[in-house]
């Protein structure tokens, strides 16, 4: 079997998969809380602060739950 010219997408470590589905949960927890006191309007001149600080704190979230299971696992 040799090289492919197939493009690779998505994650191709077991790092950033595992990442990918621990942003992923993350995501959805904090859009949950976070939904109903988020006031949507046509026009919002903060949006993008919000929608950044809502990124950051996604993937910090995330990076703590990778940084727990690891130490559950005896691994960091």
């Amino acid at each position: 079997m040799g090289k492919t010219d197939l493009l690779k997408k998505g994650p191709t470590t077991p790092e950033a998969v595992i990442m990918k589905d621990l942003r992923s949960k993350a995501r959805q927890e904090l859009a949950a809380k976070e939904e109903p006191a988020m006031p949507r309007f046509e026009f919002d001149p903060f949006l993008t602060e919000i929608e950044e600080s809502f990124v950051d704190r996604v993937e910090a979230s995330a990076k703590s739950r990778l940084k727990k299971a690891m130490a559950e696992a005896g691994l960091a």
